[in-house]
């Protein structure tokens, strides 16, 4: 859903927006905990996003400047300024696909360079859109198992291997999922 779809018959209900941090405001409640005002982008338009201590405390990382997110929360529409309460946010910023310690990194890549199967989507075009990229996370997240799996996106040439969370089985359901979803040509498993 796009931030201007959103309307007064969506007041008070959840809704999942995806687009860009532009703006992060830190600020303390009464009772002295943190809390932050969000401004966050789309190509259709901007809302406010308030992010209580409880939720800031679960989904710190995610609360930065330029991060591309989804963000599920309960829309409250107000005739000036309608905002989101967020309730759960999720980063779609590739990079976070993978994990940045080398360590674990080379890690992950022995156990994947001796798998006997691999399993490689391609992002591009349609498919590289943040609500694209989130489907494919979410399916691959429910059918986890020890298939490693590589995201490559074309434009910027570059080829990640996913963390642990995002390796899948090797279940046909799982493969007929990532066709209809990405197209056929999107992934190869080999």
């Amino acid at each position: 859903m796009t931030i201007s779809e959103l309307t007064a018959d969506h007041d008070q209900e959840q809704v999942t927006i995806g687009g860009i941090i532009t703006r992060v405001k830190l600020s303390s409640t009464k009772k002295g905990e943190m809390m932050a005002y969000l401004t966050v982008e789309d190509l259709s338009e901007s809302i406010e996003v308030l992010v209580f201590p409880r939720v800031l405390e679960q989904y710190r990382q995610f609360v930065v400047q330029d991060m591309l997110i989804v963000i599920r929360g309960r829309f409250n529409e107000q005739e000036e300024n309608s905002k989101i309460f967020a309730e759960e946010l999720k980063s779609l910023n590739k990079e976070q696909m993978v994990v940045k310690t080398s360590a674990s990194t080379s890690e992950r890549q022995m156990r994947a360079k001796k798998s006997p199967v691999r399993l490689y989507l391609r992002f591009d075009g349609v498919n590289n859109q943040p609500d694209k990229i989130n489907a494919v996370q979410d399916l691959l997240q429910s059918h986890q198992g020890e298939v490693p799996v590589y995201f490559y996106f074309p434009q910027e040439k570059k080829m990640l291997l996913a963390e642990d969370d995002y390796w899948c089985s090797n279940e046909g359901s799982l493969l007929t999922e990532l066709s209809v979803l990405m197209g056929i040509e999107n992934l190869q498993l080999k």
